[in-house]
């Protein structure tokens, strides 16, 4: 009942197609059988690809996004099912699985293409296990659980946070069991199967599938202009890259946390936001259900569970970016998944002490029927709680904004255009449209740590710096702010710029009109990260209106994007650099107070920048400075 409650919620709040985020690259690797982001994740690229090859309905985006439903929708099952091992009634049990569906870090992914719903179905699975385990005492739970991990671990890495929690409920229940060294090998034994399953990225970076991570190494002299400095770009057919690849040793300059005090700060951000997610109703419940469970001599599964979610987020403390740690809940699957076993324990308990208050009637009969009655709205009132309370912010069913943001990226390209960018929420949907529709086959998507191929104005550009004859190259453009493309010089056409040699004649720039974007208009946009979109094409949409001297628009647009408070600060730092170049061009126009007038509304963009998001971000502190001196 659990799952069919919550795959008809999940059904009428899908995406409709490609979501912002990561969710157009998976999509298009796995179409494509090809490699993306790390840790790769394999088992969700062949599930996915053999689901959209079944299915006959849909875009392949959209079955993609179907397959995520399925998946969140089975993990409320299993927790149902887990709840009914540790001794549930059945309304209870149901209300906890549904609980877990309608959180909103679960409700959110599992509407749009992306691992962390199959993250969940396995951590249900787990706990499912461990359930059966605390019950019965059998040796064959823990291997069944341990086959379970592998397979989880190839889809993603989080779920390994369950072998604490696994460790702690032996340790409390049967210590004697930690000593039975054929049965722990075997456990081991059963984790290889899943693990196996990473063999596919070496064999399909072997054969060169067209989308494919590609690792940025020392030494080499690979392309600047991606972002990926001066280093050499190899694919994962070899030991080191791949290590790389899959302990993602190269994001590690990305980390936030500096001290004890910032992960104090982490470790606080994420009790609130587990108790903002929860609601109180649901933090009192999940308490309720630590207790009950005490109570009863299972103490380590209170254990387990605390020891589940202080190790989903202790890698995530050690290296996750500011983005990571504070905009994403989902990155702590596992451990929602965890609390909402406490969640649902909690509920059996409440609902079998107030039905034991409302059993007392005249007559048996009546007392039994109240009894049900209240213990099945003391269940359902959390699930009803938080389905209202999330609906608004997790459903889809009108997510157009990265298609049609892709789409309008492709209408701008002339034919057999160039498109270069390191840019995700650019290049994500292209993938999407170009590899899983076929849309403009024309162009060609540039991007080293993605895609072969090199640009070809850059193959000019280094020609002529060698002296050598410059070899003919297609026009190119690209979305991209912050990369210099090794000093070719930029012309914004819409929402692209066009990019030139050095000192080469000014291109005739065309009438722009901005592009129909369904989303676009949303002030309100839940998503912080489609949000965060919102305000890089606004501010796109800004600079474009301002090269063409509609100043109005231009300031109207990033006054729009600093209420919007986006917490990446794309938008942000396009807005200040236009607002800069205006306000060069009002002083040297003689009208200072105009420039005065551009600069305080960069003071804002950067103030909003760093309110909403990082605060620490270097470049957004220094332009402050900078803007603060220049405004004294």
């Amino acid at each position: 009942m659990a799952f069919l409650v919550a795959f008809v919620v999940y059904w009428f709040t899908l995406c409709p197609t490609v979501g912002v985020g990561d969710s157009g690259e998976l999509v298009a690797a796995a179409h494509r059988l090809g490699i993306p982001h790390p840790t790769g994740y394999p088992l969700w690229l062949l599930l996915t690809k053999a689901f959209t090859a079944i299915v006959p309905l849909g875009s392949i985006a959209w079955r993609a996004n179907l397959l995520s439903a399925l998946c969140a929708a089975g993990s409320s099952e299993l927790l149902a099912r887990a709840l009914r091992r540790l001794g549930a009634g059945r309304i209870a049990a149901i209300g906890g699985g549904l609980s877990l569906a309608f959180l909103a870090p679960i409700w959110s992914e599992a509407t749009v293409a992306r691992t962390y719903p199959l993250a969940a179905l396995f951590s249900a699975a787990l706990l499912w296990c461990t359930a059966r385990w605390v019950v019965e005492r059998r040796g064959r739970w823990l291997v069944g659980h341990n086959v379970l991990l592998g397979f989880g671990l190839a889809n993603h890495a989080m779920v390994v946070a369950h072998v604490p929690a696994l460790l702690a409920v032996v340790a409390g229940r049967a210590p004697a069991e930690l000593r039975r060294a054929k049965l722990w090998g075997a456990a081991l034994l059963a984790l290889v199967p899943g693990l196996l399953v990473y063999g596919y990225l070496p064999i399909r970076a072997a054969a060169d599938p067209g989308l494919e991570y590609r690792v940025p190494m020392e030494p080499g002299g690979g392309a600047p202009w991606s972002g990926s400095g001066p280093k050499e770009l190899h694919d994962l057919t070899r030991l080191a890259p791949l290590q790389a690849y899959l302990t993602r040793d190269f994001h590690q300059s990305h980390a936030w946390a500096k001290s004890a005090a910032d992960h104090t700060t982490i470790l606080g951000h994420h009790v609130k936001e587990l108790g903002r997610e929860l609601t109180a109703v649901g933090v009192v419940l999940a308490l309720i259900g630590a207790w009950s469970l005490w109570r009863s001599g299972r103490s380590s599964v209170v254990v387990a569970v605390a020891l589940l979610w202080l190790c989903n987020l202790a890698p995530l403390a050690l290296h996750g970016a500011w983005w990571d740690l504070f905009l994403y809940p989902r990155y702590l699957t596992s451990g929602f998944v965890g609390v909402a076993l406490l969640v649902g324990v909690g509920i059996d308990a409440a609902a079998r002490a107030i039905a034991a208050r409302a059993a007392v009637k005249p007559t048996e009969a009546s007392g039994a029927k109240v009894a049900r009655v209240a213990a099945a709205c003391v269940a359902l009132a959390l699930p009803a709680l938080l389905l209202v309370r999330n609906w608004r912010a997790c459903d889809r069913s009108d997510g157009w904004l990265a298609v049609d943001y892709g789409r309008a990226l492709l209408a701008e390209l002339p034919k057999d255009a160039q498109f270069l960018s390191g840019s995700d929420s650019a290049l994500y949907p292209l993938f999407a449209l170009q590899f899983t529709e076929g849309a403009r086959p024309d162009v060609q998507i540039v991007s080293p740590l993605q895609l072969p191929g090199d640009p070809e104005i850059l193959k000019a550009l280094r020609a002529a710096r060698r002296g050598e004859p410059r070899p003919p190259f297609r026009p190119a453009f690209t979305p991209d702010v912050a990369s210099n493309f090794e000093g070719l010089e930029r012309d914004r056409r819409g929402l692209l710029y066009r990019l030139k040699l050095p000192g080469s004649a000014d291109l005739e720039r065309p009438p722009y009109s901005p592009p129909p974007i369904r989303g676009l208009d949303r002030d309100d946009e839940p998503d912080p990260f489609a949000r965060s979109v919102i305000g890089a094409i606004e501010a796109d949409l800004a600079d474009a209106a301002a090269v063409r001297g509609d100043r109005e628009q231009a300031r109207a647009r990033l006054s729009r994007v600093a209420r919007l408070r986006c917490p990446r600060p794309w938008g942000n730092v396009t807005g200040i650099l236009t607002l800069a170049r205006l306000a060069e061009a009002e002083r040297k126009a003689g009208r200072p107070d105009l420039a005065r007038e551009e600069l305080e509304l960069a003071r804002v963009l950067a103030a909003a920048a760093l309110e909403s998001g990082d605060p620490r971000d270097p470049d957004i502190n220094e332009w402050l400075r900078e803007i603060e001196l220049q405004l004294r």
